[in-house]
């Protein structure tokens, strides 16, 4: 299937709603963008759980604190937990 949108200004283009149905995207799901030559791939972002909280409490673990740095990842991943 190919359709074909025009990119509008700040870059912003809409998912045909034919194309959002036959995967199962939803609001709130999150894309991953990739380049490949001259293509563009885009995937939903899986949610890993449990790796996120294997990865969020180990530094609970060595009493360390989180830096800036790792709480903006924390931020930029935004596993939904519910």
């Amino acid at each position: 299937m190919e359709l074909i949108r025009e990119l509008k200004p700040k870059g912003i283009i809409v998912i045909p709603k034919d194309i959002r149905e036959s995967v199962n995207l939803e609001v709130g799901d999150r894309l991953s963008f990739t380049v490949e030559d001259n293509r563009i791939i885009i995937e939903r972002k899986k949610r890993d759980v449990k790796a996120f909280l294997k990865e969020f409490f180990k530094y609970q673990k060595k009493g360390n604190e989180f830096t800036l740095k790792e709480l903006k990842k924390i931020e930029e991943e935004s596993y939904d937990l519910s």
